[in-house]
């Protein structure tokens, strides 16, 4: 897997570019960063099966059904359900009296964004050069997949403090950290400025994952 630092940045990164979002579901901003961060990092909890005796290739174990797009579908939906309800709960405001509640279709675009960054943690880790493959198909199937290209180095499960870890920290830092840079440029910049910065951070970013796969 991605380290949790990259599976962050990713939520970070779409909280900058959908903020609105979150504003339509009453979410302030930290609120939308806080709710994307756990989604993108909540399958790993699967690690826990791990030390319970569950086998890393069944279907909860590690990169089985926690990583699946149909889990993140559903905890997406689920999680936009739950803010709904908690909306139609919330006393309103003296100045919002005559506002009806916020309706449920409302909350389909924060339903798709959260579904989107867990989602993209499963897929994240099909991209690493270690492990069994990820579940993306489960319950249909409990099929193991890797991308055709692997250009992530693994972080590893346990033994964290060492040098491989550290140096897979640094590497996670440059390909995640520069995109996630450019993304918030571009919501700071002007739109040709912010194009270009963007541009050149992603390059740099493809140049480390070149680097990293020629180690």
């Amino acid at each position: 897997m991605p380290t949790v630092a990259g599976h962050a940045a990713v939520a970070l990164a779409a909280a900058e570019l959908a903020p609105a979002m979150g504003h339509r579901a009453g979410l302030t901003p930290g609120e939308l960063r806080v709710l994307l961060v756990f989604a993108s990092c909540a399958p790993d909890l699967d690690v826990i099966g791990l030390y319970l005796g569950i086998p890393y290739l069944h279907s909860l174990g590690h990169r089985g059904a926690s990583h699946a797009l149909l889990t993140a579908l559903a905890f997406g939906l689920g999680t936009a359900i739950t803010l709904w309800l908690s909306s139609r709960r919330r006393p309103p405001q003296s100045s919002q009296t005559d506002r009806a509640p916020p309706h449920l279709a409302t909350f389909g675009g924060l339903a798709l964004l959260v579904a989107a960054t867990m989602a993209s943690h499963g897929l994240l880790d099909t991209l690493t050069d270690g492990g069994h493959g990820v579940a993306l198909a489960w319950p249909l199937s409990g099929e193991r997949w890797f991308a055709p290209i692997r250009p992530i180095a693994v972080s590893q499960i346990t033994n964290i403090f060492t040098l491989y870890q550290a140096q897979v920290f640094g590497l996670e830092a440059l390909l995640f950290g520069l995109p996630l840079l450019g993304v918030w440029l571009l919501g700071h910049l002007s739109g040709g400025r912010a194009r270009r910065a963007l541009g050149g951070l992603c390059l740099a970013a493809a140049a480390v994952t070149w680097i990293m796969r020629c180690q």
